[in-house]
């Protein structure tokens, strides 16, 4: 029996749907991503995407809370301010470096969410006490504080 599943936005708008024998949210979403479908915003809440083919995916402001990646190939997903709270077995998915802001490196500069600063710049925000959308002490400050740490050893090496 063919069965259809829709994803949606976390605003309740169908972004994809998908029809075959025995579908799964795992199928309809490696379908959506074959096809290219726009999946910002979408609400994978709780999704069983074990082992899923989400690799180049743009999930940019989805919500993945508590679905279960293990296995799943995240490399290259634009994760960029997508929820992955209490998502399980994130550990053990193909994760490119992920923190909940975009961020890259421009010339010289590091750029995280909305701040673009010098290593200098940066290492005198992270030895302070300021915070700004991000409280200090929780695990996206750590993941945020990471990027920050990897972009400085990859300038530095660069620099030498």
């Amino acid at each position: 029996m063919k069965t259809k599943i829709q994803i949606k936005s976390i605003l309740g708008n169908v972004l994809f749907e998908y029809e075959c024998e025995d579908n799964t949210i795992k199928k309809t979403v490696e379908q959506a991503i074959k096809e290219k479908a726009n999946l910002y915003s979408a609400n994978l809440r709780s999704a069983n995407l074990y082992s899923a083919d989400l690799s180049s995916a743009d999930l940019r402001s989805a919500n993945l809370r508590s679905a279960n990646l293990s296995s799943a190939d995240l490399s290259s997903a634009d994760l960029s301010s997508a929820d992955l709270y209490l998502a399980k077995n994130k550990e053990s998915a193909y994760l490119s470096q992920y923190c909940k802001w975009e961020h890259s490196i421009l010339g010289d500069k590091i750029k995280i969410g909305c701040k673009t600063k010098s290593v200098e710049e940066w290492q005198i925000f992270f030895d302070s006490n300021e915070e700004y959308s991000t409280r200090r002490g929780t695990h996206e400050f750590k993941q945020i504080q990471a990027i920050f740490e990897s972009y400085k050893a990859y300038l530095n090496h660069l620099n030498s």
